[in-house]
Parts: structure tokens; C-alpha cells; sequence
């Protein structure tokens, strides 16, 4: 009997770290611009595995969620002894650029630095440049609502069933952070954030503002869904189900109509997401969006 060894894929556990509020600075003080709403840690669950918003020993802000996600392993709050006399807020802020230090150089989790601000204040020992274009990127990822329509427990039952579309969406960043690390030129990596950017922002226009649902007699106008428009039809499914649903249409209508475009003669192209030239797997947030976890 021949024995069959399965080799499991191991995955790649992602971890955010961030300070614990929105820090500003206004002339030579540091402070604290305001607290973390419900908001900010949905997002933070939404798209990483770990998230670890150091407190201090000085003055302890609490979270949204903070006993939930920390009774659920999600949600760690390290905090460091203050020596001496220190200012409050600049405790705060150095506390969190020591546990950010300490998080990068873990083997076991890619850790992210995040700001929610899109404006990083490092203190002088831990400034760098190293997550600036991760920052960028992740930043471009729509926050989830929290107007009470759903539940933690909602979204982690969501984030589990779509694990595999999320996975996609971080290999999707990883790949652009290491394509725009490898461009000397800076206008590109400005093109091309920025084009990831709105590939993004164009998940929020419903498929009838994207393109027009042709009758089988407009034979007019032709809908080009080969090569990326295919892939962005395959990708934008939970969006085109939603959007379908919300406009009344029956989805026998509409598949025919989907159908009856292969046969009509090519003239002008119009693609789904001209954005997304099938390198960008967004299906997380299409699907996000159809289950009104982000609008």
C-alpha cells in the first residue's frame, strides 16, 4: 500500500501594529489628536490576523472592543515601565516605536506598521522609511462600516468564510510593494499606486454605472469581455449579484444578456474596472461590499 505524504501550505499570518491614538504635533508638543472608534479597529480585524496597540504605563486609553478582541487572542496591548519623570503623551509615542521595533524582527508574523492619521510621527530613534509604501498601499483599503448592521462576530464569520479571497488581496500588495520597490522611477511608482488606488474606488460604482446592459437588439454597441474583462467579471461577482439585486433585475435577464454580448461584433471594448488589468485580485472587497460590510 503506498503511503501518501500531503504537504499542507503553510500561511502567512499578517500582524498590524499602531499607537494608541491619532497623534499630531503641533508646534514642539506631541499629542494626542483623538481616540480609536469602532471604525478603526473593524478595519484593523477586517484585513489583518493580529493587532497590537501598545498602552502605556503612564495613562491607559481603552479601546473599542479591546476585552472581546483580547479574549479572542486577536487584540494584544504590550506596554513598557516609564523611567524617570516623562511627559505623558511622549511616553505613549515611544512605547509604541519600541513595540514596533520589536514586532518587525518576529519570524513568525509579517507585521505592518499603520497610522490612521496617513501621516506617521516617529520619534527620532525609530523614524524610518522602510513601511512608507506599505503604509500607502494599505491606506487605499476601504474602512468597514459600524453603523450597527452587522457584528464582530459578523465580520470575523465573513473574514473566516473569505479567507482564501483575503489571502489574495495581501498577495496582491506584496506583489505591488516589490513592483514599486524594484521602480527607479518615482513618476511610476506614482502611477502605479495610484492606479491600485482607484482600481479600488472603482468597486464603490455599482456594474450599471460601470457599463450599460444591452438588449439583444442593440447590436450598436458591443461590450468587449475578453482577456482582463473576463478576469474583472470573474473578480467583481459578489459586486455584479449585489448590484443586480438592488436594481430589480431578474438574474435570468441579466444572463442573458451577459450571453447574448459574446456574439456581437467588437467596436468599442468597455471593460468592467479599467483600473484592474487583471493584476490586481480585489474579490475580498467586492465581496465586502455586496454583504454590506463596507459601502
Amino acid at each position: 500500500m503506498t503511503n501518501i505524504i500531503q504537504f499542507r501550505r503553510k500561511k502567512v499570518y499578517r500582524g498590524i501594529v499602531a499607537p494608541s491614538g491619532i497623534m499630531a504635533i503641533k508646534g514642539n508638543n506631541l499629542f494626542l489628536e483623538r481616540t480609536y472608534i469602532p471604525e478603526d479597529i473593524f478595519y484593523y480585524v477586517m484585513y489583518w490576523d493580529k493587532i497590537a496597540i501598545p498602552t502605556s504605563s503612564i495613562i491607559h486609553m481603552g479601546l473599542p472592543l479591546e476585552k472581546e478582541l483580547k479574549s479572542l487572542g486577536i487584540l494584544e496591548r504590550p506596554s513598557l515601565p516609564a523611567t524617570g519623570t516623562v511627559e505623558a503623551a511622549r511616553h505613549v509615542h515611544w512605547t509604541f516605536g519600541e513595540v514596533a521595533k520589536q514586532k518587525l524582527k518576529d519570524d513568525d508574523f509579517d507585521w505592518i506598521i499603520h497610522h490612521m492619521s496617513g501621516d506617521p510621527i516617529y520619534l527620532p530613534e525609530h523614524s524610518t522609511k522602510k513601511d512608507t509604501l506599505r503604509l500607502k498601499i494599505t491606506n487605499a483599503l476601504p474602512i468597514p462600516s459600524s453603523d450597527g448592521k452587522f457584528s464582530l462576530d459578523d465580520l470575523l464569520e465573513f473574514k473566516n468564510r473569505r479567507a482564501s479571497e483575503l489571502e489574495g488581496l495581501h498577495t496582491t500588495m506584496d506583489r505591488l510593494l516589490k513592483k514599486l520597490n524594484h521602480e527607479e522611477l518615482d513618476v511610476i511608482r506614482k502611477t502605479e499606486l495610484k492606479r491600485f488606488e482607484n482600481a479600488i474606488l472603482e468597486l464603490d460604482r455599482t456594474v450599471f454605472e460601470r457599463f450599460k446592459i444591452m438588449k439583444k437588439s442593440d447590436f450598436e454597441v458591443n461590450i468587449d469581455l475578453t482577456g482582463d474583462a473576463i478576469q474583472a467579471l470573474i473578480l467583481n461577482t459578489p459586486a455584479l449579484i449585489h448590484d443586480i439585486k438592488s436594481n430589480g433585475i431578474p438574474l435570468a435577464t441579466i444572463a442573458t444578456s451577459i450571453l447574448s454580448m459574446f456574439s456581437l461584433s467588437k467596436k468599442y471594448g468597455v471593460t468592467l474596472n479599467q483600473y484592474n488589468h487583471g493584476d490586481f485580485n480585489l474579490e475580498y472587497i467586492s465581496s465586502a461590499r455586496s454583504e454590506n460590510i463596507i459601502f
